[in-house]
């Protein structure tokens, strides 16, 4: 019989270097199963794209001291109930100034002990606006 994938749900960190090494400097607060993360700057404010393979993404902020969530991001498209949509990547991007966040998803049932992943389902383009993320455009994707 096929073996049911597990997922770790142990917490991401955040590493600081420290004269020779890297320390621990942040435990992520609600950021389990990462796949990807994504940095980039808008108005000279860090940001982190934070894709989970088992939980909604989040997008955090920084805020001089630490990485603080400064939003969920949720999309209006699944595949099925059995099958939700999760983040598998994040690419940051600018065009004519304005800040784009692009996700992929991948959609992954599991039934009777067996994983599936389904290889077409829409990924999702969101767009800076004032000071969060908006859905800009839905792309059909495969593979």
């Amino acid at each position: 019989t096929g073996a049911v994938p597990t997922l770790s749900l142990a917490s991401s960190k955040i590493y600081k270097w420290s004269d020779r090494a890297f320390v621990e400097h942040q435990v992520l607060q609600g950021a389990f199963c990462a796949v990807d993360l994504e940095a980039f700057v808008i108005d000279s404010v860090q940001f982190l794209a934070y894709a989970s393979s088992c939980s909604q993404s989040v997008i955090f902020r920084w805020d001089g001291a630490g990485f603080v969530e400064h939003q969920t991001l949720t999309h209006t498209h699944t595949h099925t109930a059995r099958a939700p949509l999760l983040t598998s990547d994040f690419e940051a991007f600018v065009i004519d100034a304005v800040q784009y966040l692009a996700a992929g998803y991948i959609s992954l049932e599991i039934s009777n002990g067996a994983a599936t992943y389904h290889d077409t389902t829409n990924s999702t383009v969101y767009r800076w606006s004032r000071d969060r993320f908006v859905e800009h455009q839905s792309l059909a994707t495969s593979g």
